[in-house]
């Protein structure tokens, strides 16, 4: 039974695990006794990231010095300076994928888990179904990547296997990938939990709206009663009146506590947007940088070698669908977190169009009104907003500068 956001997020978290990029214990609870279950910081598991740090390093660092050894001397001082960027690049947000969230920001990325399940405890209608739901999705995203990822590996590796250039030394090029796409895994995956629970708090003022609607009409027909009858003996004896201002009173309370609970989840989500920021920020620019060295190195390559007869690529056109195969596939990676980042965003500046309807439907309540223009000046000052360690937002139009710089710097590396 799915009882909770840590059930359903199992399948990331072992698979997260394996790589050094979780090193937590999830304590399952007593739903006989009471206990939930909760997600805890593991010395032994801190210890195994900083192990698969180090081995990160020794590896390409030994990768590095055979290819200055051997290599580097028959290549041309751009090849050199690219393949450099591009194994320092892939190295530092390797390091940093498993330091920053696993070592140094690992309360912070369980506060983040802990408050998605304490939203979802009050507004996440049929958990059960919900969390299987969300969790089959985890297996179905592990199980394509792994199988992509797998076979572009089996097609690098058969590709170059009667060259050199493929030895012991470079198996480490492969892990670096794997744990880098697995990051990227881990922060889409919070994004759109972020994302889901801001559909679910618009969709709740949207019922609430409505909801005022009809208790709206209802006090129109009350009043419209009122005035008709006024001089019955009926309205005369007054039950009528004291029954709709009493209706109308404890209408007004629940109305103002009702948007102030909405507002204070909505406050709460936007906080685990600054966690996120601040987790996984310096990460992203990270992957962002490696991103663009990779692609514009493989696009580089592949017209060069596609433009120069005189020189041999190594296994003729599977070469070029090997580079085309690992372009689109760091591509994907980068759209992938940049589409989710950009729909959170979008998801969380309709609340204040909702607010504004949910502000004409309501009945004239200067409590309940002043509380829907804070929770609208609320979410206007505190936009929901990922960036790349505060350079800038990671939205459709970061999408646009990371391709354009692309091709302008390819332009200017051809000429």
């Amino acid at each position: 039974m799915y009882r909770d956001i840590y059930s359903a997020i199992n399948p990331l978290y072992y698979f997260s695990k394996i790589l050094g990029l979780a090193p937590f214990n999830i304590i399952k609870g007593n739903k006989i006794i009471g206990t939930t279950n909760k997600i805890t910081v593991t010395k032994y598991g801190q210890l195994y990231t900083i192990t698969i740090i180090f081995i990160a390093i020794f590896f390409t660092t030994s990768a590095i010095a055979w290819r200055a050894e051997f290599q580097y001397r028959n290549d041309t001082k751009s090849s050199v300076i690219g393949n450099l960027f591009f194994w320092i690049s892939s190295l530092c947000s390797t390091v940093f994928g498993l330091l920053l969230p696993g070592i140094i920001y690992s309360k912070k990325l369980i506060n983040i888990i802990k408050t998605i399940n304490e939203f979802d405890a009050e507004f996440l209608l049929n958990q059960n179904a919900n969390y299987k739901k969300a969790s089959n999705f985890i297996k179905l995203e592990i199980i394509i990547f792994c199988t992509t990822y797998g076979s572009l590996c089996l097609y690098h590796i058969w590709v170059y296997q009667s060259s050199d250039t493929l030895n012991q030394h470079f198996g480490i090029n492969y892990v670096l990938y794997l744990i880098n796409f697995a990051v990227i895994i881990q922060i889409g995956n919070l994004v759109y939990y972020i994302q889901q629970r801001l559909a679910i708090l618009n969709k709740r003022i949207t019922n609430y709206n409505e909801t005022s609607k009809c208790n709206s009409n209802i006090l129109q027909s009350n009043r419209f009663f009122n005035v008709r009858f006024k001089n019955s003996k009926i309205y005369q004896s007054n039950k009528e009146c004291n029954t709709c201002r009493n209706i109308r009173l404890a209408e007004n309370g629940e109305n103002m506590s009702n948007i102030r609970t909405l507002r204070k989840h909505q406050s709460s989500l936007r906080d685990l947007t600054d966690l996120v920021n601040e987790v996984y920020g310096f990460q992203i620019l990270l992957e962002f940088i490696a991103a663009f060295i990779d692609t514009t190195g493989n696009l580089y390559c592949l017209l060069q070698c596609f433009n120069s007869k005189e020189v041999k690529v190594v296994g003729g056109g599977h070469f070029y669908v090997m580079k085309i195969g690992w372009t689109i596939a760091i591509m994907l990676k980068v759209l992938f977190v940049t589409v989710l980042c950009h729909k959170t965003s979008e998801e969380g500046s309709k609340t204040v169009s909702h607010l504004q309807r949910l502000l004409l439907s309501l009945p004239t309540d200067a409590a309940s009104t002043m509380e829907i223009h804070l929770f609208s000046q609320q979410v206007i000052s505190r936009p929901f907003r990922f960036t790349a360690f505060g350079l800038f937002d990671v939205d459709r139009s970061a999408l646009c500068s990371f391709f354009g710089a692309i091709i302008t710097y390819l332009i200017v590396l051809l000429q």
